[in-house]
């Protein structure tokens, strides 16, 4: 009854299918595999962000790499002591708040052995395009602040041009060490608050961490696997019946 499946055609069809399933089932188990990496990050930065603030030059030095201090000290909790040099301030280009678009002021921290920590203290709105925003303060204070790795250009990302700028794309560390007369902690810090619209720059609330929409898409890859092999079948049923002229159950 089924002996038409060995003709060609079906192979190749039967072929063509069972790569498909393939990759759909592949896809899915990346997007299970994506899904339990955030999950694991997730519990890592939650872990990070309980722990005690202590003093950054504690947990890291200005000369350590900055993809591992990105990886081993994202979400940890820090103290620092200088001032704010808003004459070295830039900002962060397309950035919201609440709909609204508009950037977030980055400020470099420095502190009395020379060495400065990019400081993301909110958002302000379109209007205030020109730094520096913050006011000029050479008065010594302690901040505590939330590390974050620094951010690099993806593959479709805008690329920055030459020279010392005041607005950037995102914030990558080792752009703006190019720009800065000391050197720079291998992370940035976002002063984490809660936001008052009532005063710039508004400060950015501690995020929710999610797990994405991994394990939907990996339903959905799974489900247009056995989409495919049951249209397979399906077809295969049709075919075979409309060949004997009687139901196959029969």
């Amino acid at each position: 009854m089924y002996r038409f499946l060995t003709r060609p055609i079906w192979v190749l069809f039967a072929l063509i299918v069972a790569t498909v399933t393939y990759v759909f089932m592949s896809l899915g188990f990346w997007q299970l595999d994506r899904l339990a990496e955030r999950q694991f990050e997730n519990t890592i930065s939650e872990q990070r962000a309980i722990q005690e603030p202590v003093p950054i030059e504690a947990v890291m030095s200005v000369d350590d790499p900055i993809d591992q201090a990105g990886e081993e000290h994202s979400f940890r909790a820090v103290t620092m002591t200088g001032h704010f040099d808003a004459t070295h301030e830039v900002f962060v280009r397309s950035q919201t708040h609440e709909g609204t678009a508009g950037f977030h002021v980055l400020t470099p921290f420095v502190d009395d052995q020379g060495r400065a920590l990019l400081v993301n203290q909110g958002w302000i709105p379109l209007a205030e395009d020109t730094p520096p925003f913050t006011a000029s303060d050479d008065s010594e204070r302690t901040i505590t602040v939330t590390l974050a790795p620094s951010q690099i250009r993806g593959g479709f990302g805008p690329t920055e041009p030459e020279g010392t700028l005041e607005r950037i794309a995102r914030v990558d560390v080792a752009r703006l060490q190019d720009q800065m007369p000391y050197p720079l902690y291998p992370v940035y810090a976002i002063a984490y608050g809660t936001p008052d619209p009532s005063r710039y720059p508004i400060v950015i609330a501690f995020p929710e961490l999610d797990e994405g929409s991994h394990q939907i898409y990996a339903i959905q890859w799974f489900g247009f696997a056995a989409i495919s092999v049951g249209g397979f079948w399906a077809l295969a049923r049709t075919t075979a019946r409309k060949r004997v002229k009687v139901p196959v159950d029969e």
